[in-house]
């Protein structure tokens, strides 16, 4: 009985231990995931910052460009109105300019 006992007593361990190391693999496979996830969304954050800029930077332009340089300017005289051609690294219009075209052609 007491060889059983000690037995069982000592399977029991090392199926303990196992569970142990598993539970330890797990949580570590779960703290590198959320390390990753955490690295990419400060790559995302860092990328939408960049993103924000060019666009503040890209309002502020066109805004520059939209006219109101030349509110003193003869009415003859050619304004820079329409003269933004967007982003040349991005190859697009300015969001004024976009909406400046879908209105105009209603």
């Amino acid at each position: 009985m007491r060889e059983e006992l000690a037995y069982r007593t000592m399977v029991m361990s090392a199926e303990m231990e196992k569970w142990r190391q598993q539970a330890a693999l797990t949580a570590n496979a779960v703290l590198d995931a959320k390390n990753d996830v955490m690295e990419r969304k400060k790559e995302l954050d860092h990328t939408k910052d960049k993103m924000d800029r060019l666009l503040e930077v890209r309002e502020v332009s066109h805004a520059l460009l939209d006219g109101s340089s030349n509110s003193t300017a003869d009415p003859g005289e050619p304004t820079l109105r329409g003269a933004c051609r967007g982003m040349p690294s991005l190859s697009l219009p300015c969001r004024s300019c976009t909406w400046g075209a879908s209105t105009a052609s209603s």
